[in-house]
């Protein structure tokens, strides 16, 4: 007997993965404003009676004054949480919903008057989505995920968050100045991009300005990274990407290091916890040649000093981190090197390079400060394609109101609640003070839920049939794309859990958005070794190479060129043989799910809906009172027009196994059944005859309905 699936998600955030499956949505969905949905499985309902919720939609944009943000004064330590009016948009502008924002050093140097700025709001790392679009703009929908550069092209001094309005806020309005340049400012988020990967893209693009500069030393070159912070962890990501044959690591919090090492940041043997042996240890790991290109990446210049003691004789110290008023090296024959001076010096845009000669030794260095354009273009790049992946860093997720505590302690350590702080992300929706760690977040919130918030903005129309029911109407032009990226989804969960996905498909037009996938360079994001095909249901009876063969209609489809190309091993597509006697194939079917099933895979099922409204082969006259526990079952086909017998998966394995179903209704002949499975489960028309209804009606997991249709 195989157990029932538990109601349960495995949380874990230590692989890195093209797509984050860590976001999650809330709120009543709405025609006229497209905006987030409130997630339909176990613990999303687990959510409804904690005490930590996220504001609804109708909260959020209410009428009056609800802008809540952290408001920064002219004096250290004066951060308050304060009420502002909605912000009203002129024809040129744009209003956004931040969805999430995070907390970065220089936010903290705001807090602490390090950085005096004007009195404003901070935040200036951002994903967002479209709420309201003046006239006059163009390019930009309703809608839109969108992450900002927050630097103006025009203006070094113009920065979002720093000198006034910034993303700790419910709403945020793109001012004219910055659309204007919307080319250079504001960036769509294509599907598969993780939301809280995106938030990294400025900071990486400060990362990119100070390593390109030194792009050809870094090369083949033995590289020390002083600081294992955000900014330091990008370091040594880019240093790798860019060809570095050794990235050593120094940091003087434990708790950061070991953090570090555990997210696969770092190697165990290249970490150094800075004590008075670090000097020998770097020059160990050198083979006695000290290093060749040091990044200082902490907000203690010290560590510059210090770096003449392990460093060889004509190194490259590049200042990123900062650098205040008397900051200077002293060199042991004298010689003085002026960094503050130097840093007064720079020139926006402009690397900031000078030689000094001390010690025997011929030491350039090297200071940029923020990004160029191209340099957030190309990190956003590097984003999208995950070369660089930071996920592992973020360690908790808190509410805007809790923004004064966290900067407070975290001027203290690197610690939150007891724990180790990496980095914070700011989820705007969040209700009151929450300072959350990132897997109590996930225990919360679920996963998989940035997915759902993207799906909302492409649809034409979203609609909550049920806690766990969502219909997506979508134009034709974004209906299959859609349904590739759901099912990328759930390809990167399966992963995330470190699981085999196991797929179940149908025949028919269900079939036809996976012909697109393996056309296009999306097939490229799945290794598909990982990938278990299965089939629904099949018609018996008939040839394997029938057109009637759900089976292989898949393989004429997209399945041949999987396994022409090499990408998908032939014995990874589990078929019914329809040549086979409907008892003995069905016994035989069940027992391969059986086997297969005691993996533990990530169950994930396509199905499409009948004229009749029949999923699978479970059609009105199903023998509901003799399915039992069993997974596969042989049905009569003498009620179906040609007559031929048929095997499928039944209801309990549907409602028992699958923690995800996605219903293709596809086509404008699939209208009218559509309406009538949709009124009835909306009504909990328990008579209804339509099997999609009897099924969903009790069923406990996700269902997602995709249909084209109006």
């Amino acid at each position: 007997m195989i157990k029932t699936k538990p109601e349960r998600f495995i949380l874990s955030i230590k692989n890195k993965l093209i797509l984050s499956l860590v976001i999650f949505g809330v709120s009543s969905p709405a025609i006229d404003l497209p905006y987030y949905i409130s997630p339909p499985n176990i613990v999303s309902r687990r959510v409804k009676t904690s005490a930590i919720q996220r504001m609804s939609r109708e909260e959020i944009l209410k009428p009056g004054p609800f802008f809540l943000a952290s408001v920064k004064g002219p004096e250290a330590f004066s951060q308050e949480i304060k009420l502002l009016p909605t912000p009203q948009i002129s024809p040129d502008e744009v209003l956004i919903v931040p969805l999430f924002s995070g907390i970065t050093g220089s936010d903290i140097d705001i807090y602490t008057n390090v950085r005096p700025t004007p009195p404003g709001i901070m935040g200036h790392e951002v994903v967002a989505q479209v709420i309201k679009v003046g006239e006059r703009v163009k390019g930009i929908k309703i809608g839109d995920i969108i992450t900002m550069n927050p630097n103006h092209p025009d203006n070094p001094d113009d920065i979002i968050g720093f000198n006034g309005i910034g993303f700790f806020a419910r709403v945020f309005k793109i001012p004219e100045r910055f659309v204007k340049h919307k080319e250079e400012t504001i960036f769509n988020l294509p599907l598969h991009v993780s939301f809280f990967n995106a938030l990294f893209t400025e900071m990486l693009a400060t990362v990119h300005f100070a390593q390109d500069v030194i792009r050809e030393d870094i090369k083949d070159k033995i590289i020390v990274v002083d600081g294992a912070g955000p900014a330091g962890i990008l370091h040594i990501l880019l240093a790798k990407k860019l060809g570095a044959k050794k990235v050593i690591v120094l940091e003087k919090d434990s708790g950061r290091l070991e953090h570090a090492i555990k997210e696969g940041f770092i190697e165990e043997e290249n970490a150094i916890l800075v004590d008075e042996t670090t000097a020998q240890k770097v020059i160990g790991l050198t083979g006695g040649k000290g290093a060749e290109v040091v990044i200082i990446a902490t907000s203690d210049f010290r560590t510059a000093q210090w770096a003449l003691d392990y460093i060889n004789k004509n190194a490259i110290i590049n200042l990123y981190g900062k650098i205040r008023e008397g900051s200077r090296i002293l060199f042991k024959d004298g010689t003085v090197f002026d960094a503050y001076k130097f840093y007064k010096e720079r020139q926006p845009g402009k690397p900031q390079i000078t030689t000094v000669l001390g010690d025997g030794k011929k030491i350039k260095f090297v200071l940029t400060r923020g990004e160029r354009q191209e340099d957030f273009v190309q990190s956003l790049e590097l984003i999208k394609s995950a070369e660089i992946n930071p996920l592992g860093m973020i360690t908790h997720v808190i509410s805007l109101e809790a923004i004064p505590e966290v900067l407070a302690k975290l001027t203290e350590g690197y610690r939150l609640n007891d724990e180790v702080e990496h980095k914070v992300i700011v989820d705007t929706r969040l209700k009151g003070k929450q300072i959350l760690s990132i897997d109590k977040y996930l225990q919360l919130f679920g996963q998989g839920q940035q997915k759902l918030i993207q799906l909302e903005s492409l649809a034409e129309l979203s609609e909550k049939i049920k806690p766990n029911i969502n219909l997506f109407q979508f134009s034709e032009e974004r209906f299959f794309p859609s349904v590739i990226t759901n099912l990328l989804w759930e390809y990167r969960k399966a992963i995330m859990e470190d699981k085999e996905l196991m797929l179940f498909l149908s025949g028919g037009s269900s079939l036809l958005p996976l012909k697109l996938l393996v056309e296009t360079e999306y097939r490229s994001l799945i290794d598909w070794n990982k990938v278990k095909i299965f089939f629904t249901d099949e018609r018996m009876g008939i040839p394997l190479n029938d057109k009637e063969n759900n089976a292989q209609q898949a393989y004429t489809l997209f399945l041949d060129t999987l396994i022409k190309e090499g990408l998908l091993p032939p014995e990874n597509i589990h078929r019914i043989d329809s040549r086979r006697s409907l008892r003995e194939e069905a016994q035989r079917y069940q027992r391969e799910l059986e086997n297969f099933l005691s993996r533990n895979p990530h169950i994930f099922v396509v199905l499409g809906l009948g004229k009749d409204g029949h999923i699978a082969s479970i059609f009105s006259d199903f023998p509901w009172d003799s399915q039992g526990n069993k997974l596969v079952l042989g049905v009569s086909g003498k009620t179906q027009p040609n007559h031929l017998d048929r095997i499928t998966i039944t209801p309990y394995f549907l409602n028992n196994f699958v923690g995800k179903i996605m219903l293709i209704a596809y086509g404008k002949e699939k209208e009218e059944i559509l309406e009538k499975v949709i009124r009835d489960l909306k009504e909990n028309n328990s008579s209804s005859t339509f099997p999609a209804v009897k099924i969903f009606l009790n069923h406990l997991h996700e269902v997602l309905f995709f249909t084209d249709t109006k």
